[in-house]
């Protein structure tokens, strides 16, 4: 499924919104109500997911970044042996 770039951007924000949002709505509600901690545990959900998603996105831009290092090294001394 491909999303937009400004949605695809945003997505990690959203979701670490959206469980701070619950996390704080059930911390207000306190325990005496009945979805106090369904609230709280997707809040907490939401707030790990953003953070895995922003970790893998920092992992794969720096490995792309360090393969067109890699390229930009490699291209010059091709260019030396074929002349």
């Amino acid at each position: 499924m491909w999303l937009p770039t400004p949605i695809y951007e945003r997505l990690p924000l959203v979701l670490l919104l959206v469980g701070l949002t619950l996390i704080s709505v059930a911390t207000y509600l306190g325990t005496a109500y009945s979805l106090f901690y369904f609230y709280f545990i997707v809040g907490a959900l939401c707030c790990v997911w953003s953070f895995c998603i922003l970790m893998w996105r920092v992992e794969a831009r720096l490995k792309k970044l360090e393969a067109q290092q890699q390229i930009a090294k490699e291209m010059p001394q091709e260019q030396q042996t074929s002349s």
